[in-house]
């Protein structure tokens, strides 16, 4: 009984160590969630409105990580390559980089339009067509930022340590299995 218990509390201890961190970004209004088709081309997935401008912060940001996560979770850094900080009254973005591939990028609205929030959302497309400039149909755009992304190749230590717990797991349950076979002749 007492060898089942620690077992079953070593596991619990595992998958809660295991489970996945929540981002502390804070919505600027639940029901104002961003929409891919607010850019053009339409983008793959989004994430955001979340409160404050959270481009353009030249230093590293565990918000944008955490949102850039939520689009991608084996995003592990990022960087900014291009960044507009003036785009009032303007509905076609033009980054002046070439875009291909996985691309990500940051949207911050102002407070303008029928929005009245201030706020940042994060897009992305996962096979986007060469091209250096997309449109939007957002109210009140005050700036965008183009990301580059690193990610992860090696499993994180959560995925490690369910893989040695589950293996530890299955030879406990094998060894606990194992019986000598008496043979008897009568």
């Amino acid at each position: 009984m007492k060898r089942t218990f620690t077992l079953a509390f070593v596991a619990a201890a595992t998958f809660a160590a295991a489970a996945p961190a929540q981002a502390a970004l804070s919505p600027v209004d639940p029901a104002t969630n961003c929409v891919v088709s607010q850019v053009n081309p339409t983008a793959d997935n989004c994430t955001g409105w979340y409160s404050g401008n959270l481009n353009g912060q030249g230093a590293f940001s565990q918000d944008v990580l955490d949102a850039l996560k939520l689009l991608d979770p084996t995003i592990t850094s990022y960087t900014s390559l291009a960044y507009l900080p003036s785009l009032t009254g303007t509905n076609t973005i033009d980054l002046g980089v070439g875009m291909s591939g996985k691309t990500i990028i940051g949207i911050h609205r102002g407070g303008a339009g029928e929005f009245r929030k201030d706020g940042t959302a994060f897009f992305i497309w996962n096979n986007l067509e060469p091209t250096a400039k997309f449109t939007d149909t957002i109210a009140g755009i005050s700036n965008a930022t183009l990301y580059v992304t690193t990610f992860s190749q090696v499993p994180e230590p959560g995925t490690w340590m369910l893989m040695i717990a589950g293996i530890g797991l299955m030879g406990w349950q094998l060894r606990r299995r194992r019986q000598t076979v008496k043979v008897s002749y009568a």
